[in-house]
Order: structure tokens, then C-alpha cells, then sequence
């Protein structure tokens, strides 16, 4: 009887394992698949700070007219400062184009305004931009149709969420311009897929 009771003891301890290896062997799943959308993001838009100093609007009062070469309200030759700046943003992952143009109300004609252009800035990278400048840096006339100033580079290509600061400089050449005339000139950025 002994024996008996002993397998009895030794059986119902097996089952008490059995159970607790199972019970604690379980394992429930579920899971939940999501979709993300990245948005299409290809965006141009002014930018200012304390070094970029206007945007929409170039303030060029009192101009000497004794002077070959006047720069816009508040600057001066060497700075380091800029007149405008654009952010151009994209997660296209293509090359893109920045373009610029300008029209002139007469009398006032586009042979009186220049604009400077250098290597832009890749502010996602905290870097200059990698892409290529269509002419060197330097003074030139404002064209008077869509012409490129900078072709991206493969860092600009997807540089969001910062984008690629480009900045601006701009000076008109005040001889042949009448005292006390209001003249216009609007500059026209283009940021474009295409060449």
C-alpha cells in the first residue's frame, strides 16, 4: 500500500507540473499593421534673420546718384549680411532647379539692377549645399525670363525638414535715374523639376 500511495503522490505531483509547465507555456498574440504616407513636400519661401534682413519688399531710399553701385537700405559693402533669402524644401528625391527673373516697370530697365549669388546652404545638414552654382559667385544683371542659378545637389534632393537656404544680394546702379521718381522692379524665384 505504500507503493500505492507514493505513485498516488508521485502521479498527482506529474499532473501538478504538467499543468504549471502549460499554464505558464501560453501565449497570446495580436498585432496591428500600420500604413505611414509620407507627404509629397516641394515648397519655396522667403526666409529672414538677423543676417538675412528683408523678403517680400527691398527698400532702396535715398540713393546717391553720384554712385555707379548702391546697396539696399541698412547694408554695406562686405557685411556678410544678405537682402533676401528662400528656403527651398523637397523630399522628392529628384533633382530640382532654383530659377530667378525679374520685371521692371519703365523707366526704370533691368541693366540698372544686379544681384549676387553664392553657394547656398544646406540647413538639414548644417552644410553648405553640395549642389552646383549655374555661374560662379558674382555680381550679374537680373535676366528678364526664367533663367537657372542652381542646380540641386544629391543632399539637396531630400533636405527636409530644414530645406536649402539661398540668399540674395542686390544693388542698382542709380546714374540716368530721375530725382524724386518712384521706380519698380519685381524679382521673381522659381523653384522647378525641370531645367
Amino acid at each position: 500500500m505504500h507503493t500505492k500511495r507514493n505513485n498516488i503522490a508521485l502521479f498527482s505531483f506529474f499532473l501538478f507540473l504538467v499543468f504549471v509547465a502549460r499554464a505558464g507555456a501560453d501565449t497570446a498574440t495580436t498585432q496591428a499593421d500600420g500604413t505611414f504616407d509620407v507627404p509629397q513636400v516641394f515648397s519655396i519661401a522667403f526666409y529672414t534673420d538677423s543676417n538675412v534682413l528683408y523678403s517680400t519688399g527691398i527698400p532702396f531710399s535715398g540713393m546717391d546718384s553720384t554712385k555707379t553701385w548702391v546697396y539696399a537700405d541698412g547694408r554695406n559693402e562686405g557685411d556678410g549680411k544678405s537682402d533676401t533669402g528662400c528656403v527651398c524644401s523637397s523630399n522628392l528625391g529628384v533633382t530640382w532647379y532654383l530659377k530667378i527673373h525679374a520685371e521692371a516697370t519703365p523707366p526704370f530697365s533691368l541693366d540698372k539692377i544686379f544681384y549676387y549669388f553664392g553657394q547656398p546652404w544646406n540647413r538639414t545638414l548644417g552644410a553648405p549645399a553640395d549642389g552646383q552654382l549655374a555661374r560662379s559667385a558674382n555680381w550679374y544683371n537680373l535676366p528678364g525670363s526664367p533663367t537657372v542659378i542652381y542646380i540641386a545637389g544629391n543632399g539637396d534632393k531630400i533636405n527636409t525638414p530644414d530645406g536649402t537656404l539661398c540668399t540674395f544680394s542686390f544693388a542698382i546702379n542709380p546714374s540716368q535715374l530721375a530725382a524724386n521718381r518712384l521706380y519698380n522692379c519685381r524679382i521673381v524665384y522659381t523653384l522647378t523639376t525641370s531645367a
